[in-house]
């Protein structure tokens, strides 16, 4: 009789510590490595990029997700991503020219999240992701380098997308995504005779004739850690 009081007890106790969790609201703050794909500016020839091409770059994240109150099962609810403020910086050294890309936009979509044991919590998202302002700076590695042989780009209200998991225990929070964003790059200063002023940069995989009026694809791949409350 002790054996099986003793075994009733482990199965109770099993089943608390392996119930679902609760889902709520979480604000979070975000940081970490993005890798601008090869199919960056809209090159899609691997031959383009050489051995020795650098392609890196860092993003910063600022949101909250909102758990809609109507579950769709045990532990499973649908929900609202947010994220304020989305920041992006890559950089890119290829065929002696270095290049700086920042990004400046927010991000929107539904989220489904799914918490199996206390305090675990996996949120699957699709978000739409206006750019509100976008630059790209080139500068031509040389040893009698001056400042105005980078040609300088500018481009507002560009738009996007992305697709990722989230993983949260607790107050840590670890992210993967895919972001594809286009925007159209003014081209503002510089000294390139192939530009002139409200020319864009284009997405460089099509024919030129086009290239220059067409919006520039900047896609990546993100990894970030970072904090929810």
């Amino acid at each position: 009789m002790k054996k099986i009081l003793g075994l009733v007890i482990i199965i109770i106790l099993s089943a608390e510590a392996f119930s679902q969790g609760e889902l709520e609201n979480a604000f979070y703050f975000r940081f970490g490595y993005s890798q601008p794909t090869k199919q960056y500016w809209g090159i899609d020839d691997p031959d383009y990029w050489e051995n020795g091409a650098i392609m890196n770059g860092f993003i910063t994240e600022i949101g909250h997700i909102f758990i809609i109150d109507q579950p769709l099962a045990e532990g499973l609810r649908m929900g609202v991503n947010v994220d304020y403020l989305a920041f992006y910086y890559h950089k890119i050294i290829n065929r002696d020219v270095r290049s700086g890309h920042v990004l400046f936009g927010s991000k929107v979509g539904p989220c489904l999240s799914y918490s199996p044991v206390d305090k675990l919590v996996f949120d699957i998202y699709g978000k739409f992701n206006p750019v509100w302002i976008s630059t790209l700076q080139m500068t031509p590695l040389t040893d009698d380098l001056y400042e105005d042989e980078s040609e300088f780009f500018m481009g507002f209200l560009g738009i996007g997308f992305s697709a990722g998991i989230n993983i949260r225990y607790s107050v840590f929070m670890f992210g993967f995504d895919f972001n594809q964003s286009w925007n159209r790059l003014n081209y503002i200063s510089g000294s390139n005779s192939d530009y002139e002023y409200d020319d864009h940069f284009g997405n460089q995989g099509t024919d030129a004739g086009d290239q220059h009026r067409i919006a520039t694809p900047m896609p990546s791949l993100n990894f970030t850690m970072g904090l929810a409350f």
